[in-house]
Formats: structure tokens, sequence, C-alpha cells
């Protein structure tokens, strides 16, 4: 797609944010930086778009500046970015072994899932052969407050962010089991962290149980959860929940371990 380069067209929003991922995309070039006189000349803009261009990436982390040299230079915002798209890539290749061992271990579904916002996402799902089937599928959404994997995520989150998530929380009863308030709520988190695993008991889908824990990364923030689920009245009984929370928790280490959460033994 040709790309309007020139500096003297009117701006509008769509045409800045083009300018910005040229500005960007020149910086990515140049790792040892540019100065603002260096991106005009290479970019064919003027000065005045450039630099109030940089100005707002400087404001939001996407570039930085040497006042020495006054040469501008990719940000850590950008490398942040790149970590959590690289990570998501990762995630699931690394996890993929130690699910599969789970589903052999219990012989029920397996699923991996992130937080997005304020939902729970399915990244993977693994599951028996059998004519049964879950409501669960990869891209899905679902309530952190009525999920294992939402409960396993949100006990380990840090203060600030459990506190912006409880914020946004509706409880919608989801089936006649889904926790009604936040005291319920935060008291299943409780219990989960007590445990070191979540359990979710018909919350979610009726007639389905949950075990789940949670993934952390080399930093030690948690980045995902590990569930596995299965029927009450035949593959996931009562009596199962202990022996499965031990085998959840076990392979969440493991995928923990792989992306470099050294502390998970």
């Amino acid at each position: 797609m040709e790309i309007d380069r020139g500096g003297n067209v009117p701006d509008t929003g769509v045409q800045s944010i083009n300018r910005a991922f040229q500005i960007l995309e020149a910086l990515v070039e140049h790792p040892h930086g540019l100065t603002i006189a260096e991106l005009v000349e290479n970019l064919r803009l003027n000065k005045s778009t450039i630099h109030r261009i940089l100005q707002t990436l400087l404001a939001w982390g996407y570039v930085s500046k040497d006042e020495r040299t006054k040469c501008y230079r990719l940000g850590m915002q950008v490398m942040a970015l790149s970590s959590h798209y690289l990570n998501g890539l990762e995630l699931k290749t690394e996890a993929l072994p130690f699910m599969e061992h789970l589903q052999q271990q219990t012989e029920i579904f397996v699923h991996l899932g992130i937080l997005d916002g304020k939902d729970i996402v399915y990244l993977e799902k693994i599951g028996p052969y059998t004519h049964f089937r879950m409501y669960s599928q990869i891209g899905k959404r679902a309530a952190v407050y009525s999920t294992g994997l939402g409960k396993a995520i949100f006990a380990n989150l840090d203060e600030e962010r459990q506190a912006k998530l409880l914020k946004d929380m509706t409880y919608e009863p989801i089936t006649p089991y889904t926790v009604k308030d936040e005291a319920a709520f935060l008291a299943e988190i409780r219990r989960t962290k007590e445990r070191g695993f979540a359990v979710d008991d018909q919350e979610n889908e009726a007639g389905m149980r949950c075990v789940a824990a949670p993934v952390f990364d080399y930093t030690g923030r948690v980045i995902a959860a590990i569930s596995a689920s299965g029927y009450i009245n035949s593959s996931f009984p009562e009596e199962k929940i202990d022996e499965f929370g031990s085998y959840v928790v076990e392979c969440a280490n493991g995928i923990s371990r792989q992306m470099g959460d050294l502390r998970r033994r």
C-alpha cells in the first residue's frame, strides 16, 4: 500500500498515526538514534510535525531522547509491547506438552487462559475424545468471577490491578451457583490462595466442575492459568478435587519454569 509521505498535506488523526509509525520504523533502522533534522531528511516530513509527534511518543514511552546527542531512539514501551506479543506465542508453545500430560492424567478437558482487560480469554483447549462437549472454545471470553481460570489469575494479581477489576465486576448470574457479590467472590479468592488452586463448582457452566492454577513468567508476574474441567456426575466427582488440583498445580508450575520462573520447583 502506498503511504503519502508528504509533509504539506493538512493533518488528520489517521495521518498523525501514519506519521508516528513512519517515525518508529525509521528509529528501528537506526538503533543509535536520529535527530529531528535527520528524521526530516529521512521521512520528508516537516520539522514541526515530527517534533509534535515525538513529544507524544516520548510522553507514552515509545521513544526516548538522549539529551547529550539530541537523538531519539525507541523507548522501553516498544519492548514491553513486543514482550507481551512474544510471550503469547511462546506461552502456547511451552504450555502444550504440559497440557497434554495433564489431560492424560485427568482424562478431562484442559484449558489455557489469560486475562485480557476484564475478561478471561481461552488460548488453548485439549479435550477427551467423547460425544460430550463444553461450551468453551479458543478465543471465547468468560468472566473472571465465575471461572477457575479467572480466580486463579485474580488471586495472584497486585492489589492495584485487583482493585481496578473489582470496580468493573457486575456479578451477573451465569448459573444458579455463580457468586452473587464482591464479598462472596473475595471469600473464594481467600480459599484459592489457601488451597493453592481455584475451584469453579458449576459457577460458569451447569454440570461442570473445574480446578485451575496460575502460570508465572520470569519476573514472577502472573501471565495465565491452566484449568482441568469435567462433569460432576461422571469424570469429575467431588472426591477428585484435591487430586486434580494437585495435578493442575504441577502442570502450571512446569509451564512457569519454562517461562523463566525459577521459583517453581
